[in-house]
């Protein structure tokens, strides 16, 4: 478990691998750095409406990344 501040971040399942660990902290990185001027971190689901909100973002579990999602390309 990665802790920081109020971002704690566990994985269930898989192995205590190098691989794991650096998917653990590029969502612990992504998560600190996102910045709504209100304390507070809006996971937004993908299928949240028609069109992808501009804050949403992408964990990948099966390619192990982390990304914000580029509007742009999507719709």
């Amino acid at each position: 478990m990665i802790e920081q501040d109020l971002i704690k971040v566990r994985i269930i399942g898989g192995n205590d691998s190098p691989e794991s660990s650096k998917y653990l902290e590029d969502i612990r990185t992504t998560l600190n750095g996102i910045d709504n001027n209100t304390n507070m971190i809006n996971i937004i689901g993908l299928d949240a409406c028609k069109n992808i909100h501009p804050n949403s973002f992408e964990l990948d579990g099966y390619h192990g990344g982390v990304r914000a999602l580029d509007c742009r390309i999507l719709n």
